[in-house]
């Protein structure tokens, strides 16, 4: 803003000599600190505003007055509101350890509270709530903030980390009301499907999936799969076999394929597809160990459709022709 329109305002003798100060209470109304700005207009008033616009600058410091009681009082509410939010969940967490405690096994064959959300991460991302798929996300960023919890369930994430992710470079209150609306979101596209949870908590500045809730993630099942198979492998040959094809039953392709911007989980998707290829090479060892030499070749033949330059597999069905 120009002096000569400053002037024109507030008046040339005064305004003249402090328009860095006028620029001040400019950029702190537009900022919405509208407490310092009241102040910086307060001490001009003690003194007496200079030229004929007294009336206008006394207008402009009771509506900075007015707005910085509303920011307040908001402030206030909002803090209170997340005290009541916080303790609602504590009593919702008790209220639910003493219904498991009664009903025991029964608890988990009740519709409410235990809602079933079914993940499947390992190919294209589907997600299902008590059998309803969620068809819209309202947008990538919803999606990635779920898929992001969905790969760190055991522990919180703080909201920084989120916002970094999704909105990099950008200001951190900017972020932070785009998290808001992306969690919103979010919970909007899981409860299509149930209205019971709101399937994301918010702790500690952290977000972390709702644990009341009964998830069933393929990657953490196929995980769990092959370390199974891997413990039985020797004493339990069938058992490992049937463990291993199960496993890889739930790899349909790679983490979130049809994600086309991957570098975010990139090294979690290489290390699931070289998980795969190691428990294929391992059930190929067990076919061939229990003598079913068709079976361990096709299972080689698998490996190599996906890594033609396996060594491992090459040297499994070698030893297959050999047999």
């Amino acid at each position: 803003m120009g002096n000569s329109f400053l002037q024109s305002i507030f008046g040339a003798k005064r305004w003249s000599e402090s328009d860095t100060q006028l620029a001040r209470v400019m950029r702190l109304v537009s900022e919405k600190e509208f407490a310092r700005a009241a102040q910086l207009l307060a001490c001009d008033q003690r003194t007496g505003y200079a030229g004929g616009h007294a009336a206008i600058l006394e207008t402009v410091h009771g509506l900075c007055a007015s707005a910085a009681d509303h920011a307040r009082a908001a402030a206030e509410l909002a803090a209170t509101a997340t005290g009541h939010e916080r303790a609602a969940e504590e009593i919702r967490q008790r209220i639910l350890v003493l219904l498991k405690a009664q009903l025991g096994p029964q608890a988990n064959a009740c519709s409410d509270p235990a809602v079933e959300v079914t993940a499947a991460m390992l190919g294209p991302f589907e997600v299902s709530v008590r059998g309803i798929p969620v068809l819209g996300w309202g947008g990538q960023k919803n999606r990635t903030l779920l898929q992001y919890l969905l790969l760190h369930p055991d522990r919180p994430v703080h909201r920084e980390v989120l916002m970094e992710l999704l909105w990099p470079g950008h200001s951190y209150a900017s972020a932070r009301n785009n998290l808001n609306v992306c969690i919103h979101g979010v919970r909007q596209a899981l409860r299509e499907g149930s209205l019971v949870h709101r399937f994301i908590l918010y702790r500690d500045s952290c977000y972390i999936l709702d644990p009341t809730v009964t998830w069933q993630v393929d990657r953490i099942r196929f995980m769990s799969l092959i370390n199974a198979a891997r413990d039985a492998s020797a004493r339990e040959k069938r058992k490992a076999i049937a463990l291993y094809l199960e496993a890889s039953k739930l790899y349909r392709g790679p983490l979130f394929e049809d994600d086309l911007n991957c570098d975010w989980f990139a090294s979690e998707r290489r290390m699931l597809h070289e998980l795969y290829l190691q428990s294929l090479g391992e059930l190929g060892d067990l076919y061939l160990a229990e003598h079913e030499f068709g079976a361990a070749t096709e299972t080689a033949t698998r490996v190599l459709d996906e890594d033609i330059c396996r060594e491992s597999a090459h040297r499994l069905l070698m030893r297959c022709y050999r047999d």
